[in-house]
């Protein structure tokens, strides 16, 4: 009886997800030659934790929002930065993905996995 209460109360939570799917997100390549000064703060914040600020090397900046709003504004948009940088060694480390929104910087599963799916789907 426990293991069926136990499976019921999973199946309703998981009711409430929402799916992280790239077919729910609209996904836009950031224009380098004239990037929102939201993306310049960013990269300069991203550069200033680095060990090495003047080794970074960005290779996909892009940004996306839910489907289902029509007109993205900060408080719905994330940010996708794909970086390479140096360590202390003075050797690149490989690329990473920082994932930036209105409140800071996130590096979870669910950011993560967003970022992966926008570069499948931009390229």
């Amino acid at each position: 009886m426990k293991k069926l209460i136990l499976v019921v109360m999973f199946t309703l939570s998981l009711l409430g997800c929402k799916s992280t799917s790239s077919e729910n997100l609209t996904y836009e390549k950031i224009d380098m030659s004239k990037p929102p000064i939201e993306i310049v703060k960013a990269l300069d914040d991203l550069k200033s934790s680095l060990k090495d600020p003047d080794s970074a090397k960005f290779a996909d900046i892009f940004q996306y929002w839910e489907s289902s709003v029509k007109k993205p504004v900060e408080e719905n948009k994330g940010y996708c930065i794909r970086y390479n940088a140096k360590n202390s060694y003075g050797g690149y480390v490989g690329y990473k993905w920082e994932y930036k929104t209105n409140y800071g910087y996130k590096g979870n599963s669910k950011s993560m996995y967003a970022c992966d799916e926008g570069v499948k789907r931009l390229y």
